[in-house]
Order: structure tokens, then sequence, then C-alpha cells
């Protein structure tokens, strides 16, 4: 299950954590932090829920795992913020070369 919207947030934050009273729904899907935890991947979310009940805390797990993310990176690549170009795993690189990028198999 992908996360690309609020309801998507809701509805895995249910599976773990149990259903959450509907009189809550509204407050939960205009929580100040959805917005922002909308921008991060998938997989990030899903940990960040399974460690987290509050939605502050996820927001701040998911900041940790970015922050953490960067410090690997810079860690084992020197050069990557003077390149100012992420450049992706090698099949992402083959796939922007080849035009093919964004192609659904």
């Amino acid at each position: 299950m992908a996360i690309r919207k609020p309801d998507d947030i809701l509805e895995f934050w249910q599976e773990v954590h149990g259903i959450l009273d509907p009189k809550w729904h509204k407050k939960f899907l205009s929580h100040k932090a959805i917005g922002e935890i909308l921008t991060h991947p998938t997989e990030n979310i899903k940990v960040a829920i399974r460690r987290n009940q509050k939605l502050s805390e996820i927001l701040e797990d998911l900041r940790h795992q970015q922050s953490k993310k960067e410090e690997f990176l810079d860690k084992y690549d020197k050069y990557r913020k003077s390149r100012q170009v992420d450049t992706g795993t090698k099949i992402d690189q083959r796939e922007k070369k080849s035009r093919r990028w964004g192609r659904a198999f």
C-alpha cells in the first residue's frame, strides 16, 4: 500500500495502532504535520508510524531518518554536494540515459 494522501496515513495508522474513534478522524486528517509527512517516501512513513503513535512524533522520526540518510551519503560520497545532483541508483541512471525514466513495467 502506497501512502499518497492523508486518508492513506489514517488507514495505515489504524492498522498499526488500532481503530480510531470516528469523531477523531477529522482532527487527525487536518493535523498540521500531515502535509509534511506526505513528502517522505512511503517506506519511511510506515517505519515511523510503526515506531510512534503521535503525528508530531512520526514527523520528528521522519526528519531524523532523513538527516541520517544525508549523513550517510555525505560520509561515503564527499563530493555529492558539490555536484548538486542526486545520482540515484545505477538503474535510475541507466533509465534516465535511455529516456525511459518513469516507464511502468
